[in-house]
């Protein structure tokens, strides 16, 4: 649910709630319907507030207040190696408020500065309660707006409960080539924390490691944007290399029943392109689909990172009509991934497709969607067998159907 007043003030509210079965992978690679856990459950219940408050002081200067806070719950009830089943409760909480403001200054610079404070508070079964803080000021300046060349600097400053200060920074230009071509590039560093899991996540399948360093980063990007045949296109070439990158590995390859723990990779590499395109091709009718080829590497083994598809593709088209019925079909493609498993498990490249409904009547939609219409079958991860101890793929879920109203 969504309330605002014109441009001054809006608060919104979510909360969503399921209870579903959680199986486990199959018991054979001939029968996908079969699981090895067939009991276990797991519910999960959400809510979301945000409210924000933007008074216009003048043309010049617009202060804005971000308040937010989300509560998600997690309760599971899953099976042990020895046939026993244990229950488990997990609950995270991130508080977030932030204050922002820009400053224009004439026809030649913008500057838009804030503070900014994160809670994420951590509650489980197994980990006990756990708190971090983040708090920050960033500061980001724009000049030469109406010069063919524009320049932008960013500095953001964080001070980090668990992990200390760090500065990153972040320098770009766009440059109009003719009236419809843009070129953008950029040169940026950043930094993540550890999350409260990544840290001390605690059940019998997966550890938190509390020994784990932020990453730091560094990416470049270069980019071309063009209007072609009344299309919005766009090329886009990234560079990203990491330091003590995060990822969730078994801590014994070699054992099917190893538990996972997130671990520090000293050197990845992180290469891609990406084409884009969106435009009104015909009256009411809209395509726009892009294509990413991307390359993610751990450089001190030289192996790809473990669930990184080289390609991924979507193409939508979406037809509206504000007095009859709009629709929208979406084709997705993911190539193959690498899991990492000791045993022969990578996953297959696998498309899907979508298709949705909606009608706006007054200040309500009411929407119908079918996503994965055709029941492909495909998996986005996989794990060990508690029967006979093999990788398999986690079947994802096949044709499902929601409908619907939003207010």
């Amino acid at each position: 649910m969504s309330l605002n007043t014109g441009d001054i003030a809006s608060l919104n509210l979510n909360f969503s709630r399921s209870d579903r079965g959680n199986p486990g992978v199959p018991v054979s690679d001939a029968d996908l319907s079969s699981t090895s856990t067939p009991f276990d459950r797991q519910s999960d219940q959400g809510t979301s507030i945000s409210l924000s408050f933007s008074p216009k002081i003048s043309d010049a200067f617009t202060p804005k207040l971000t308040v937010s806070d989300n509560l998600t719950e997690e309760k599971v009830h899953y099976a042990n190696w020895d046939g026993t089943f244990s229950d488990g409760r997990y609950v995270s909480r991130i508080t977030q408020a932030e204050l922002s403001t820009e400053i224009k200054n004439g026809r030649y610079g913008l500057v838009t500065a804030g503070l900014e404070f994160k809670r994420n508070y951590g509650e489980s079964t197994g980990a006990g309660i756990h708190t971090v803080d983040n708090g920050a000021f960033y500061v980001n300046t724009e000049a030469g707006h109406s010069l063919p060349v524009t320049a932008g600097i960013g500095l953001r400053a964080d001070t980090n409960s668990a992990f200390g200060g760090t500065l990153t920074s972040k320098i770009g230009f766009l440059a109009h080539l003719d009236r419809s071509t843009v070129m953008r590039t950029s040169v940026g560093t950043a930094f993540r924390a550890p999350t409260i899991n990544e840290l001390y996540w605690n059940d019998p399948y997966t550890v938190g490691n509390a020994n784990l360093k932020p990453e730091n980063s560094i990416t470049s990007t270069i980019s071309l944007e063009k209007q072609v045949w009344g299309m919005d296109t766009n090329i886009n070439y990234y560079l990203t290399r990491i330091s003590d990158m995060i990822q969730w590995l078994p801590t014994d390859p070699s054992n099917p029943f190893s538990i996972y723990m997130p671990v520090n990779l000293a050197h990845t590499r992180i290469e891609g392109f990406e084409v884009g395109a969106k435009g009104n091709i015909f009256d009411g009718f809209f395509l726009s689909g892009d294509v990413i080829n991307e390359t993610a590497v751990n450089e001190g083994t030289s192996r790809v990172l473990t669930y990184s598809p080289r390609s991924r593709a979507n193409v939508s088209l979406l037809y509206e009509n504000e007095k009859l019925l709009s629709a929208k079909a979406s084709i997705h493609f993911v190539s193959d991934v690498s899991t990492g498993l000791t045993q022969p498990v990578n996953l297959a490249a696998y498309q899907t497709v979508d298709v949705s409904f909606f009608r706006k009547i007054r200040s309500f939609e009411a929407y119908l969607n079918i996503n994965n219409i055709f029941n492909e079958t495909y998996f986005e991860s996989a794990g060990y067998s508690s029967v006979d101890g093999r990788n398999r793929g986690y079947p994802m879920p096949g044709r499902r159907i929601m409908v619907g109203i939003k207010i």
